[in-house]
């Protein structure tokens, strides 16, 4: 899937507000959530942008914030 194209789905919903803050929660959380709004392979992308680009807990809330619609 392209960038662009990947850029113009709809991100969808995803509780993390109140939610456990290990990012391994949250990763999970925001990957079910793309996974039922029938996004797998942005669920792909997210995980391996976490695994390669991030040295911190807010990088990763970033990259996480990229793909989900936080709430």
């Amino acid at each position: 899937m392209s960038e662009s194209r990947a850029m113009s789905l709809k991100k969808p919903r995803c509780h993390l507000i109140s939610t456990d803050g290990n990012i391994f929660s949250l990763m999970g959380a925001a990957g079910k959530a793309l996974k039922e709004a029938g996004q797998r392979a942005q669920y792909v992308a997210m995980l391996s942008r976490i695994q390669a680009e991030t040295r911190s807990y807010g990088q990763a809330l970033n990259i996480i914030a990229e793909y989900v619609e936080v709430e």
